[in-house]
């Protein structure tokens, strides 16, 4: 048990990463869909784009980014596009670091921070940064037109 616990503790994604959950929800009386990641242990849900592929493991991680490592901890779930990466982190305590931007909000009393690469567009990251919600909200009928 001690040893099982020194190899979970040393992840950089948090306890709650595994509980994160990628959907594609269709919009009624249309053919676009939403990319959604959510966390039902923490009640949230964010939008993100159809083109990422997403880790809420350091395998996962491995998977996507064979030569990298995790920038972060307390990672809830990383998305990878070919352009650029990002991150949600959930109530960070180290330093954040450069080439990285940042946007950080509280819900439920827990801080959330989007940390995306330097090569973000500023569209997308208002995208990102705009669409965290908690998971009483129906995305579908707030996003979908």
């Amino acid at each position: 048990m001690g040893i099982l616990l020194l190899i979970t503790s040393c992840s950089p994604f948090s306890k709650f990463a595994g509980s994160s959950v990628y959907s594609s929800e269709k919009c009624p009386d249309s053919n676009f869909h939403l990319s959604v990641m959510s966390n039902q242990d923490l009640g949230i849900s964010t939008l993100s784009f159809a083109d990422f592929k997403f880790a809420i493991s350091k395998k996962e991680f491995s998977l996507i980014n064979p030569s990298q490592k995790p920038v972060f901890k307390d990672i809830l779930f990383y998305g990878k596009t070919d352009n650029y990466d990002y991150y949600l982190l959930l109530n960070p305590k180290e330093k954040l670091v450069e080439n990285y931007v940042f946007k950080d909000t509280i819900i439920g009393g827990k801080r959330y921070v989007i940390a995306a690469s330097n090569s973000i567009h500023n569209n997308d990251f208002r995208h990102l940064t705009t669409n965290l919600y908690t998971s009483e909200t129906d995305l579908l009928e707030h996003t979908c037109f």
